[in-house]
């Protein structure tokens, strides 16, 4: 993920490219097989992202800075599988 965002992605997307990475991976073994992977990213300058390979409810994390406390709330990479 670190290398992604290197590139340019954003937090969100490098979290997303992991999850794509991986199924693309398990795909040629267990085409059917969706690992229950989850991750989290935050970039130097504060950005983050979450993000789950399944499920029904988006992953949320929190975020405490100098600007307080907030809800962040990611993205599902393969809804209902």
């Amino acid at each position: 993920m670190i290398m992604r965002m290197k590139e340019g992605r954003t937090p969100q997307q490098a979290c997303e490219d992991a999850l794509h990475m991986i199924v693309e991976k398990y795909s040629r073994i267990n085409p059917g097989f969706f690992p229950s992977e989850k991750f989290v990213a935050i970039s130097s300058r504060g950005e983050v992202g979450c993000a789950s390979m399944k499920g029904e409810k988006e992953p949320q994390m929190s975020v405490r800075n100098e600007k307080g406390f907030s809800l962040y709330t990611g993205t599902i990479a393969y809804r209902g599988k």
